[in-house]
């Protein structure tokens, strides 16, 4: 066969002419296969690495479809995406990252305000607590005095009746109707201090009643107070998370459009330099 095609071209120089002119259309072809990878140039297609690329995969793998490239555009393509993915990553990543500090910051604040909270509670309910112990102790010490001056001017009083001697000249009768009037004297002395004592008693008990009661009132004010505080700690919290979280949402759809932007621009480049030129038109 060989032979023949030979024999054939010798007879017919033309039929020579246009086989070797094919020939090198084909090597032609060949090395601008290789060489066309060059051409393209974008901040995310390194065309060395790229030929690289392109010798130890001849098949294109893309997870869109390219139908209006080239071979070599397919190629360009598919390490363009690759790398333009790689960017829109590396920025969601770092998006992702502030979103996750500043939260985090959020969370360590409101931690410290609950914190200062709970501590200047404690500082206040502390101080009450001082203060109801103080205020009992002087009621229970004007008690003490009160009957201290009570059990005094009792003892007195007394003794002075005790010391009262018979006057002279009573009967038998009179004299122990003295004696009965001293000691009904005595015991109306003893009843009465008895009595201011207990009324001293009672005061102070009232009045300790009273700072008990307006203590534990100012307690469970400061206590509510506190209980708001943290409550709107929580909830500002809860609203700055949230806005957080929603200016997230809006960065990263701002990337996606931005890269989906760089999209479209690299691969019009890459279809202005390399169509599709087998695809027939209707």
């Amino acid at each position: 066969m060989k032979m023949r095609r030979m024999r054939k071209m010798n007879q017919n120089p033309h039929s020579h002419t246009r086989w070797l002119a094919a020939a090198n259309r084909v090597l032609q072809a060949n090395a601008e296969s290789e060489n066309s990878l060059m051409h393209y140039a974008s901040q995310y297609y390194d065309p060395v690495k790229a030929h690289e690329y392109y010798m130890q995969h001849r098949k294109l793998k893309g997870r869109r479809k390219a139908s209006g490239l080239s071979k070599e555009g397919r190629e360009v393509w598919n390490v363009t995406k690759q790398n333009i993915s790689s960017e829109k990553k590396d920025t969601v990543k770092q998006e992702r990252e502030k979103k996750t500090k500043n939260v985090a910051a959020l969370r360590s604040r409101a931690k410290q305000s609950r914190e200062r909270i709970t501590k200047q509670l404690k500082l206040l309910n502390d101080a009450l607590t001082r203060k109801a112990k103080a205020e009992r102790q002087r009621a229970s010490s004007q008690k003490k005095r009160k009957n201290e001056v009570l059990e005094g001017s009792k003892k007195a009083q007394i003794a002075s009746l005790k010391n009262q001697k018979l006057p002279p000249g009573l009967t038998k009768e009179e004299a122990a109707e003295f004696r009965e009037k001293r000691q009904a004297k005595i015991d109306d002395i003893r009843q009465k201090t008895s009595d201011a004592k207990t009324a001293n008693s009672e005061h102070a008990k009232e009045k300790t009643a009273k700072i008990n009661e307006r203590t534990s009132t100012e307690k469970t004010k400061n206590r509510e107070n506190a209980k708001a505080q943290r409550e709107k700690v929580s909830s500002d919290l809860k609203g700055a998370i949230e806005n957080m979280r929603t200016k997230f949402k809006a960065a990263t759809e701002s990337i996606n459009n931005k890269y989906e932007k760089i999209y479209d621009s690299e691969y019009d480049k890459i279809a202005a330099e390399y169509p599709n030129t087998k695809i027939k038109t209707k």
